[in-house]
């Protein structure tokens, strides 16, 4: 494709008005009103550049788009202290409050260092500017006053909520209700709460958000909802118009659907394509997954080395499939030197993770009771054991395995476990 009379006719025009806002910094005084023109144009040229398929185009409009945000935001860091203060107290001006709080947004940095009068003064700017409709924002106001509450450690789910539900029912801001989905999402467990995650997703998805298409994906992996071939179509749809949007999550759900063959065919080089594309540090998941076929050979040239060294940073992040793989392999001894007692120090530092599950301690009760790598311990043995046993979520197959272990090695009556 190349770039239409049209598209040129637009591009003239969007240089020709930043050229004239850029011309008025030397003349126009820094206020309000000239803030309002920079926003305006920038808020335009990045509508004008989603409406665009062509990606030369894209690329001449991203850059406008790129100088006029540069010089909204110059006019912001440059209008007078002072007189934005008068605005907002003597004037009674929200808009003024909103690019105050703008300001300290930039003049702190990084989100995760500000302390809670820092975090309440922002906030507060934030719900008085907006009330102001002068200054215009790329995304509902309301939405960005919910995201505050979100962000901040000392904040309120519950005032973030309101927040986005304001903005999702007075503006249908997209952006709202990809918000109340994650939120809702949190607890899966709670059949009320998925329900209203599942209806603003589903509102999100229509409106095009990329975020709602990938969570919805994951919330229907997550609760197992791939046994049904309708649900799993849907599934590998989902996760494959977030990824063509550039959304990361969504890359990384559509390798699993071909690593799965989950809503279509079995595709593992597709995967691990996919995978790489998203960069091995993406999450523990694509570690394992990009490590076990490195050490493997088959899909990737063989390197073990670096694959075990991808799956200790896999296992570091908290996957017992990696650090079951990595213990298993020095156990072996086969692929690496046998080490019995780094065989059992994995096990061991993987109870530490929050994500550590049933066939870990399963693992680990094992290496006590044989004295793997470690001294027998018939105690420490029927703990892990027993919390394999026990824990929420366990296969048949591990749960049988400790129980076998339990009654015939340590002598335990199965009535004195929980069923």
């Amino acid at each position: 494709m190349t770039i239409t009379e049209k598209q040129m006719n637009k591009i003239s025009e969007f240089r020709a008005q930043i050229k004239a806002v850029a011309s008025r910094l030397q003349t126009s005084p820094f206020d309000l009103v000239l803030l309002r023109d920079a926003r305006e144009l920038t808020i335009k040229i990045f509508n004008a550049y989603f409406d665009i398929k062509d990606n030369e185009a894209k690329f001449i409009f991203k850059k406008l788009n790129k100088r006029a945000a540069s010089i909204a935001k110059q006019i912001e860091a440059s209008i007078p202290k002072p007189y934005l203060l008068d605005e907002l107290h003597n004037r009674k001006n929200p808009d003024a409050a909103w690019v105050l709080a703008s300001r300290i947004k930039t003049q702190l940095g990084c989100i995760e260092l500000w302390d809670k009068p820092s975090w309440d003064h922002y906030i507060n700017l934030l719900k008085l500017g907006a009330r102001g409709t002068f200054i215009p924002a790329l995304t509902s106001k309301s939405y960005i006053v919910g995201k505050a509450y979100q962000e901040s450690p000392h904040g309120s789910i519950s005032e973030a909520i309101h927040y986005h539900k304001k903005a999702w029912e007075t503006e249908q801001d997209g952006d709202a209700a990809v918000a109340l989905g994650h939120i809702y999402s949190e607890e899966l467990s709670d059949c009320d709460q998925l329900q209203k995650a599942l209806g603003y997703l589903n509102h999100g998805v229509r409106l095009g958000s990329p975020r709602a298409m990938s969570r919805l994906a994951e919330i229907y992996l997550l609760e197992g909802a791939h046994n049904n071939d309708e649900t799993e179509r849907n599934i590998f749809l989902l996760s494959q118009r977030a990824s063509e949007l550039g959304n990361d999550k969504g890359t990384f759900l559509l390798a699993r659907c071909y690593s799965l063959g989950c809503g279509t065919r079995l595709n593992r080089p597709k995967a691990i394509q996919l995978m790489i594309s998203i960069g091995e540090n993406y999450n523990d998941e694509v570690q394992f997954f990009l490590g076990a076929h490195l050490i493997e050979g088959k899909l990737l040239p063989k390197n073990v080395k670096y694959g075990m060294e991808l799956l200790r940073r896999s296992a570091r992040h908290g996957n017992n499939e990696a650090a079951l793989k990595l213990s298993l392999i020095y156990q072996e001894g086969q692929l690496v030197r046998r080490n019995l007692k780094k065989a059992f120090q994995i096990l061991d530092d993987a109870t530490g993770t929050e994500q550590c599950s049933a066939n870990i301690f399963l693992a680990l009760g094992r290496c006590y009771l044989w004295g793997r790598g470690t001294t027998m311990d018939f105690i420490q043995a029927k703990y892990w054991l027993r919390s394999a046993y026990e824990e929420p979520g366990v296969t048949e197959e591990d749960k049988t395995a400790a129980l076998i272990l339990l009654e015939d090695w340590i002598g335990l009556d199965s009535s004195e476990l929980e069923i």
